[in-house]
């Protein structure tokens, strides 16, 4: 035995140089290269069979449902089994035990085989509707630390979870070897559905067919029951050939029309269809588990068009057949909620009017789902209604902030709060309403241009007069960063003592008496209102030609004080519900103030500019009338303006925004306005076209959503529809869990995962998702995945493919003898006995002698 064979090579170069010194009649120096031989054979290791090592031997045993159910067996079974295979081993091999359900748990650690039996898997707490061989070959790895052993895998080699392949090659590069060993078999006569399906979605009210294949080894006849949400609707006699697959088809009638329900199992239009297969005369299935399918099926989801409004009669009610009017303050806060929505319309409803979410879930709604939205004018709606910066202006093809006309500068007063309360957090928050505030005026200062100016009043039982901007009264001109730089700095004061209205509302409209600025305005933030007489507030606010507004955080506003304000402010008093959104108001406030938006003096022409896609004949009837009213925005580089009035202004501009689609009215339909048009022939063309243009495509069709699963394993696939924008951040989502899809074509998405099936029908409903904007995740489309048995009990029978592919990545081969006759046959190892230091003694020995010799001459 030698331990480095490679370093008998160096005995070439000495018999070389030997038969050299013969060949030149030289006396051959044998002493010296029989001393140079000694040294290499040192190297190469030599040794003596030695005494048996002891092994070390770990048995992984599959114990899901698969191997017990057509082995016949129990768990005690399978404990029988390893006493067997550790009484034929030798009592000084070290033996460990390793069982393999959904997860992998460790019976016996590494110990001497002679110390006893190790638990058997009917005592252990082991889930068995799931094999994952992976995590099981792994834990026998751990416990041989390293070292070299011998892995004994008894499995019908058919996983439902993990990857067994890859753990088997990282057992062989540990330097153990891997047996494996076949168990389970095909059961006999196990009558089994192979697969239940129905289409998803369905129309609505429309029959369909739900089909099951199922599978009778020996033949027969056979009944299969359909039941629908738990209650029987037909039954089903028939004849099954032996062996071959038969095809059962149940006409199903039609569901009602399905809701948008983000939770499928509860919404209308939606049914959970059973299967259930068994012999008509009786007998016995030896797994009877698999006699069953089931499939959720949903109807089509439609639902009427949306108008928010705040009117009693909205006029886009009129010209949208079917649709239903909500108030705005009701509008869904979650874009899931707009599913099957294919338009929604507003009608001169102010940005605040909506709350953030409601805004973000139009917008993604518009986006993601394809949906149509039409937002037409009044004075409550783009740059006078607070559009300006709005999360709903991302969704329209104009900007509600046209650019500024010569003589458009503002002079802007804003008396704020900064009494007591003004101290306090609002609940939740980490900043008090007066850091809240402060930072909605820094920010209302960076929007501001040169040639505006502005001051800032703080107050509370009086003016604060050493914080005011600028202290010395009056106003702060704006010329360049600088001076906006200054004034963010100056907010240096805090809160305290109480509240009066009068004395800083008398300060700005003085202030802005000497103010050369066209527009004129004051602002106003209080958190409380006092019982002080405030009604000479309006008389002085039409003297001095400014314009005021009243911001309340809280207080009474039916009080005689907030009367006086409202009609001072000509109704521009808004009550703040979230004081978060300070900055976004602020904004919105100076927006409607600094321009000159709403266009209702005169008489404006009407240009018809461009049909696309909204015209595809043409140019409306006629010709178009002049408008007594509009609203001035500009539209976006990207939008098509169809329409124009005044002096170039859009009045109907139209876009495509992600998979939906968005038009802008300028003016207001139904009112004096639009009243030139009632007379138009054109008019009720121009709407159809639009509405026919703006209704998007089914959700279903915008974004397809389909399931692949075998055993445990879930792959969805999502699909948008030709042409659609791509989508952002997709995510899947599976009972509770996220996986990230991958794009793998320019219109498809996939990602995979595990289920996590119950011991009854179970429902999972995977769904596609964007994670974007503040509204939070938005359902794209989703399928409902229901598992009528364990995915164990779906493939039954050893996988001869996996168990030769698991024994060759292992480095071993799949065995045909029994596992006991396995452990008896295992071959033992012995430890060498090394000679090489006897070995190298020899050479040193030689050597000496041959040195005493040579001097001895």
């Amino acid at each position: 035995m030698l331990a480095h064979p490679w370093a008998l090579a160096l005995l070439v170069p000495i018999g070389v140089l030997v038969g050299w010194q013969a060949w030149r009649r030289r006396p051959p120096g044998f002493g010296h290269a029989a001393v140079a031989a000694l040294l290499a054979l040192a190297l190469a290791g030599p040794g003596l069979p030695g005494d048996r090592a002891a092994r070390r031997v770990v048995l992984v045993l599959d114990a899901s449902e698969s191997v017990l159910a057509t082995e016949g067996a129990t768990a005690d079974d399978l404990g029988d089994l390893a006493e067997e295979f550790r009484s034929r081993l030798d009592p000084q091999d070290s033996f460990a035990i390793v069982y393999a359900g959904r997860e992998a748990t460790l019976a016996r650690d590494l110990a001497p085989a002679g110390e006893g039996p190790g638990t058997p898997p009917g005592r252990l707490l082991l889930d068995r509707d799931g094999t994952d061989l992976a995590l099981a070959l792994d834990l026998g790895r751990a416990r041989l630390a390293g070292e070299p052993g011998d892995v004994f895998l008894v499995t019908d080699g058919r996983e439902t979870r993990g990857d067994a392949l890859p753990a088997a090659v990282r057992l062989a590069a540990a330097g153990a070897r891997l047996h494996v060993a076949r168990t389970g078999r095909e059961p006999v006569g196990d009558r089994r559905v192979l697969s239940f399906t129905a289409p998803d979605p369905v129309e609505p009210d429309r029959s369909f067919l739900a089909t099951a294949v199922v599978l009778a080894p020996e033949g027969g006849t056979l009944v299969g029951t359909l039941s629908r949400d738990g209650r029987e609707i037909e039954r089903r006699i028939f004849d099954a050939p032996a062996g071959l697959p038969v095809r059962v088809s149940f006409e199903v009638a039609g569901l009602e029309r399905g809701s948008a329900t983000p939770d499928m199992d509860a919404a209308a239009g939606n049914a959970l269809l059973e299967f259930e297969l068994r012999p008509a005369a009786g007998g016995a299935d030896p797994i009877p588990e698999n006699n069953r399918g089931a499939v959720r099926v949903r109807a089509r989801i439609s639902r009427p068009p949306l108008v928010l409004s705040a009117r009693e009669s909205p006029a886009t009610a009129r010209l949208i057949s079917g649709a239903r009017v909500v108030p705005p303050g009701s509008a869904p806060i979650e874009a899931a909620d707009y599913r099957g929505i294919p338009l929604v319309a507003i009608e001169d409803v102010p940005a605040p009017a909506l709350s953030a979410a409601a805004q973000d879930a139009l917008a993604i709604a518009v986006r993601d789902l394809g949906m149509g939205l039409l937002v037409v004018g009044g004075r409550g709606a783009f740059g006078p209604g607070g559009y300006a910066g709005s999360r709903l202006e991302d969704a329209l093809p104009v900007r509600s902030d046209p650019a500024r006309r010569e003589g458009e500068e503002i002079a802007l007063v804003v008396c704020l709060d900064r009494s007591g309360s003004m101290g306090e957090k609002p609940p939740g928050g980490s900043a008090t309403k007066l850091e809240i505030a402060k930072a909605a005026f820094a920010r209302l200062v960076q929007r501001l241009d040169e040639g505006d100016a502005v001051a800032l009043v703080p107050f509370a039982a009086a003016i604060d007069r050493e914080s005011r901007i600028p202290a010395a009264g009056g106003l702060a001109p704006i010329r360049g960063p600088e001076d906006r730089r200054a004034l963010v700095a100056a907010l240096d004061f805090g809160a305290g003592g109480g509240t009066a209205l009068g004395p800083p509302i008398a300060d700005a409209l003085a202030s802005l008496a000497g103010a050369t600025q066209k527009l004129r305005h004051v602002l106003v933030l209080s958190d409380g209102l006092t019982s002080e007489d405030l009604g000479w507030v309006e008389e002085e606010v039409a003297r001095s030609g400014a314009t005021l507004s009243v911001l309340l955080i809280s207080g009474d506003p039916a009080s005689p004080a907030a009367a006086a304000l409202y009609r001072a402010a000509g109704g521009r008093m808004r009550l703040v519900k979230e004081i978060a959104l300070l900055p976004e108001i602020f904004l919105q406030e100076l927006e409607w103030k600094k321009e000159k938006l709403v266009l209702d003096e005169g008489v404006y022409p009407v240009r018809f500019l461009a049909a696309g896609e909204v015209f595809p004949a043409g140019a409306p009837a006629g010709e178009i009338p002049p408008l007594r009213g509009y609203i001035r925005t500009a539209a976006r580089d990207e939008a098509t303006v169809h329409m124009e009035a005044g002096d170039g202004d859009p009045l109907l501009a139209t876009w495509r925004y992600g998979l939906g689609r968005a038009a802008a009215f300028a003016s207001d339909p139904g009112t004096a306005w639009t009243e030139p048009w009632d007379a138009w022939p054109g008019e009720n063309e121009t709407w159809s076209a639009l509405v026919a243009w703006l209704r998007a495509p089914a959700a279903d069709a915008a974004v397809e959503a389909r399931v692949f699963r075998r055993g445990e394993r879930v792959e969805l696939r999502v699909r948008t529809a030709p042409g659609r924008s791509p989508l952002v951040h997709p995510k899947a989502r599976c009972d509770g869990e996220d996986v990230e899809l991958v794009r793998v074509s320019p219109s498809e998405y996939r990602g995979e995962w595990l289920l996590s099936p119950g011991a009854a029908i179970s429902s999972f409903r995977p769904v596609a998702v964007n994670e974007e904007g503040p509204a939070g995740p938005v359902v794209l489309a989703g399928e409902v995945v229901v598992v009528p048995f364990s995915p164990e009990l779906e493939a039954l029978g050893p996988d001869p493919a996996a168990l030769a592919a698991l024994a060759a990545a292992g480095g071993g081969e799949v065995a045909d003898s029994t596992l006991p006759a396995l452990a008896r046959e295992l071959p033992g190892r012995r430890a060498p006995r090394p000679l090489a230091g006897w070995t190298a003694f020899a050479a040193l020995i030689l050597f000496l002698i041959l040195l005493a010799r040579s001097r001895m001459k």
